[in-house]
């Protein structure tokens, strides 16, 4: 079970690991850009933590992992965006 850590501050995170939920049952043009964006700033804002040393090494992220088990539909710009997001991922390291 995995959950928000903002609500749940006692829940255990696995050092190197990000999980994101996508809450929206619909992934399309008219939000796939926005989550893509706040992906990446996600991890450009824990890269920064890391290059001024605020946090460790081993919790750098080396795995984005998407839970979208609430999505019923994705159209052709969704599948494009995350395959976008899947290229930026990896030329960055992060599986």
């Amino acid at each position: 079970m995995f959950c928000d850590t903002a609500q749940y501050p006692m829940a255990v995170k696995i050092p190197g690991v990000m999980i994101i939920r996508v809450k929206s049952a619909l992934f399309c043009f008219a939000n796939a850009n926005f989550v893509k964006e706040r992906i990446v700033r996600w991890i450009t804002a824990q890269k920064a933590a890391d290059t001024k040393g605020q946090t460790k090494d081993k919790e750098a992220i080396h795995l984005v992992i998407l839970d979208m088990s609430n999505l019923i539909n994705i159209d052709t710009s969704g599948i494009a965006t995350l395959e976008e997001l899947q290229k930026n991922l990896i030329s960055e390291g992060i599986e």
